[in-house]
């Protein structure tokens, strides 16, 4: 382990400030023993030496529609960092950072990974000493090569500083964190993907960042600010010590050749000032973020240490990626009779999010909608496809399992049948109901309104859950923020809370499947906050008002299931044919004008699929085996069934058939639920049952009681309605070596080191 208290964080003021940076020095082993940069040309976006006639190693300015290639002499290596990358396109996802806190102010440089993420290092965000966030707000800056701002500059909302929770301010290790935009970043802004391999030792990789430039033999000229100007240049991944990948800066020589290789001649570079948090690119995926080095000066023979980005994958997606696809339903009510304000309030018709250019394509809320295919949509079971492993969410939303409407091959053959139209996105007509039953997979009619879903495995410590869009949440929480703060393009704020998804800190494990979720990485870092947004709705293809300046009501997330369909362990419809698969579930609640309830069906219940589908049955009477009322209207689920054969880790399976005392749920009630206005609790509370207790929602389920976590902790006003549910364990540790103090004293590197 290093100890990093003196080295030197890539910073742009003081040496021990908390700032990042990275500026790239190049080299040219070509022609002559050293020859830095091999170029002398006026102008034109390359930075000039301090004499016209004096190699320069500074770090190569992208400028704006510069074509470099045709600068150069017959000499150069023609880097492949340079090829094709004139002008606005060059990176334009590598962002400045302008960030304000509590002490000095520092710039940083990150990288846009996903509509509303922004990756860069802890210390950027961190005080020096305690390791706590002391930025209070921030601005990202996407520009040119030439330093001109592409868009206007970005705000970083309040609270959205996400550190690293192991990052350590004497080490530097796990120096990560996530800035998360106030509103999604520009379509014409690349995003990113992470290296996800553990092959980067050996591989050639692109350094790009905000920093100051300099040379190899006098330093970075940090005493010259900052100009704002992006620059780049390659190195070599050399060595791994604890969370970091390490590079050093060659010129050719023995003496300032530390890690072995000999440097990479013309693309040579190292990091300084104003380049922490900058990527290091192993083709186009993130493979490292800039953290320190151990000389202040940047010069030939030092060695930079970047934080290794494919260590801290669960960090990353826990935040930003849609790793598993997400099954869910929506607050459809497109044409019920029932739904006209009379009975009961009129809901919000998901309309998904409206087609943009390029298409989100498919999206078939939106295909289904009242606005273009005219059917019901609260009786379906939808998923976000997520995104190729690695990359940021699409956007889209499949309709996997089509509970109500009916499944058929479309137009002809299948599997996949995938929906009830075709073809996406929305036919006149949907495709005739399979085989086995008149109604979907589910035995649901059109009008019926799914309002929990879970797959009988849910276990784990932290809550992830949707809310009413009449809920506003505790200020200071993600709640809070989307209902009521979150800007729109056009229109008023707020009103973007109810089709996003949200999670909290940890609470007591639940359920029985914690060994299956670990082995296979449905781990969930715990909120910072009461409640932290974990999901925005327009990564699954819902819609909020501020979509297009919208005034119609936002879609409404009202059931939701972490697991992947096509999961072989985790999911329901591992062949992707539409139908629940033989031997596995789907459980899920209905609300009360559901044409399906009726006679000893009731909105109290839990009902189950029965297997290979078309069809539902009773799984728990919510009267007789969790002591509810008739008339509560059981809201959101999270489920844990045990069977007692099967495969994973605990070989216990879900059989669809109610073990009291072995099965367990945590479940929310409806507002005006009568069992609420008995006890005077709230919509907003998570309850306990193992269908054998008796309700008592004063007492914590730990005493033999029903409240699992009350409304306040998870972030909510005593109102607030919550509609979704579902559980997850904490977050793995990120690894981390042991071997740092051996490795570093064999190397000898006893200079002063700073962060950069």
């Amino acid at each position: 382990m290093i100890n990093v208290s003196n080295f030197v964080k890539k910073t742009s003021f003081t040496v021990f400030s908390t700032v990042g940076i990275a500026a790239v020095s190049m080299v040219d082993l070509s022609a002559k023993a050293i020859v830095v940069g091999g170029v002398n040309v006026d102008g034109i976006g390359i930075l000039q030496p301090q004499h016209e006639d004096e190699n320069f190693n500074g770090m190569l300015d992208l400028g704006e529609d510069t074509n470099i290639n045709e600068m150069l002499d017959d000499d150069w290596n023609n880097p492949m960092f340079i090829t094709g990358r004139g002008g606005n396109g060059i990176f334009n996802g590598v962002v400045s950072l302008e960030l304000d806190s509590s002490v000095d102010g520092p710039d940083c440089t990150g990288s846009l990974i996903s509509n509303h993420y922004i990756l860069t290092a802890a210390h950027c965000i961190t005080d020096y000493d305690s390791g706590n966030v002391n930025v209070n707000s921030g601005s990202a800056f996407f520009r040119t090569g030439a330093g001109d701002v592409l868009n206007n500059d970005i705000e970083i909302g309040l609270n959205r500083f996400i550190k690293h929770p192991n990052y350590n301010t004497i080490t530097l290790e796990n120096d990560i964190a996530l800035l998360r935009l106030v509103t999604k970043a520009q379509e014409n802004i690349d995003r990113y993907g992470i290296y996800r391999e553990d092959d980067e030792i050996g591989q050639v990789f692109t350094k790009i960042g905000y920093g100051v430039t300099g040379t190899g033999a006098a330093g970075n000229q940090r005493d010259e600010g900052f100009d704002s100007k992006k620059r780049i240049g390659e190195n070599r991944y050399e060595q791994i010590i604890d969370t970091h990948i390490n590079f050093d800066f060659d010129d050719g020589s023995a003496a300032n050749n530390k890690l072995g290789n000999t440097g990479e001649g013309n693309e040579e570079v190292n990091t300084a000032p104003g380049d922490s948090g900058g990527p290091g690119f192993i083709g186009n995926l993130i493979a490292s973020v800039t953290s320190f080095g151990d000389d202040d000066t940047s010069s030939f023979g030092d060695i930079a240490y970047d934080t290794r980005v494919s260590l801290f994958q669960g960090f990353i997606d826990s935040h930003t990626a849609l790793a598993i696809p997400i099954s869910f339903s929506v607050d459809g009510g497109a044409f019920n009779p029932l739904r006209d304000g009379i009975i009961a309030p009129l809901p919000n018709p998901a309309e998904g999010l409206f087609p943009f250019n390029p298409p989100p394509d498919p999206n078939d809320v939106w295909a289904l909608s009242p606005f273009l295919g005219g059917y019901a949509t609260e009786g379906e079971v939808f998923q976000s496809s997520g995104a190729v492993l690695g990359l940021p969410p699409d956007g889209t939303n499949i309709d996997r399992m089509s509970s109500a409407l009916g499944i058929g091959p479309c137009p002809a053959g299948g599997p996949p049948y995938v929906g009830p139209f075709e073809p996406n996105p929305g036919a006149p007509l949907p495709c005739p109901a399979p085989p086995g039953g008149p109604f979907g997979t589910f035995g649901l009619q059109p009008d019926d309104n799914m309002i929990s879903l879970s797959y009988g495995m849910d276990s784990g410590s932290i809550l992830q859950f949707s809310v009413d869009p009449l809920a506003i949440g505790i200020p200071g929480t993600d709640v809070f923020y989307e209902s009521i703060v979150s800007p729109m393009p056009d229109g008023d704020p707020g009103n973007e809370a109810a089709g996003d998804i949200f999670k909290t800190p940890e609470f007591v494990a639940f359920g029985s499947y914690i060994p299956d979720h670990i082995a296979y990485n449905h781990i969930l870092v715990p909120a910072v906050l009461l409640n932290e947004l974990y999901r925005d709705e327009s990564e699954m293809g819902l819609q909020a008002p501020s979509e297009e300046g919208l005034v119609e009501p936002e879609d409404d997330l009202d059931g939701f299931e972490e697991a992947d369909t096509g999961d072989p362990f985790w999911g329901v419809d591992f062949d992707v044919d539409g139908i629940v698969d033989f031997e596995k579930f789907s459980f899920f609640s209905l609300d009360e004008v559901s044409p399906s309830i009726g006679g000893s069906f009731t909105s109290d219940d839990i009902f189950v699929t029965t297997d290979p589908g078309f069809d539902f049955d009773i799984y728990a009477d919510g009267v007789l085996d969790i002591d509810l009322q008739l008339g509560d209207i059981l809201d959101a689920l999270a489920l844990s069934d045990i069977g007692g054969f099967g495969f994973g880790a605990s070989g216990n399976a879900p059989n669809g058939i109610l073990n009291p005392g072995a099965d367990e749920a945590l479940f929310s009630l409806a507002e005006l639920s009568p069992s609420l206005l008995d006890f005077g609790v709230s919509p907003g509370d998570v309850f306990y049952t193992d269908f054998l207790r008796p309700f008592n929602p004063l007492l914590r389920w730990t005493e033999g009681g029903s409240l699992y976590a009350r409304h306040d902790e998870i972030g909510l006003e005593f109102d607030d309605e919550l509609n979704a549910l579902d559980i997850k364990p904490s977050a793995i540790p990120e690894p981390s070596s042991i071997l740092g103090l051996l490795a570093i004293g064999g190397l000898g590197l006893m200079g002063l080191r700073k962060k950069r």
